[in-house]
């Protein structure tokens, strides 16, 4: 009987590990404080999927994540390993991210922010509350001054968890519009009917 309860949880662990890559397969096997956080959910291990034919650049060590509808829910994840096996619908490469930062529902659906680029950029971050849209992209408005604003495409900037990096358009120490530029761009495109009505006349 003693062999065969051995035989079951030599399995049981056999199991674990065609699942989970190390230290994940470890943690479940061995048990300890980190395999406690994750039980109470005070962590968690966060799948990542990549876009099919994209692979995660090996300097990347962090991605930051963010709760869809709530702006102000992001955190950061850690990288542990690459998944062992990959679905093959999605085909893309898989991996495990352990998230310290914040408790996460299981199964919760996440915005996740993965760097491409080996080493920085130099860009200006847009926060999603500056960010308007028309014609089908976004803008943002630089205050010139107090009576002057002006609206500036984000259409080439790159998108993360906090909002929109943008390299051409707006520099270091702009005044970028954080509140109130809806409604700059209504008062825009009023006046603008108000000329082409005075043009008309």
């Amino acid at each position: 009987q003693a062999e065969l309860k051995q035989q079951l949880v030599e399995n049981c662990h056999a199991e674990v590990r065609q699942q989970w890559p190390q230290p994940v397969a470890d943690w479940v096997i061995n048990g300890g404080e980190q395999f406690e956080l994750l039980m109470s959910r005070e962590q968690s291990i966060l799948k990542v999927t990549l876009p099919p034919k994209q692979s995660l650049n090996p300097n990347v060590d962090t991605v930051r994540w963010q709760q869809p509808h709530q702006q102000n829910d992001v955190g950061e994840a850690q990288r542990l390993a690459a998944a062992i096996s990959v679905d093959p619908v999605l085909s893309g490469e898989t991996w495990f991210f352990l998230n310290k930062s914040s408790s996460l529902q299981e199964g919760a659906k996440l915005h996740v922010w993965v760097p491409t680029e080996q080493g920085a950029f130099s860009a200006v971050l847009i926060p999603y509350q500056s960010v308007v849209w028309y014609a089908g992209q976004p803008w943002a408005y630089l205050r010139m001054d107090e009576q002057r604003f002006q609206r500036i495409s984000l259409l080439n900037g790159h998108d993360s968890v906090e909002g929109i990096y943008l390299q051409q358009g707006f520099h270091p120490g702009d005044a970028v519009v954080t509140s109130g530029a809806q409604t700059l761009l209504s008062e825009e495109f009023k006046w603008q009917i108000h000329d082409e009505d005075d043009d008309d006349d």
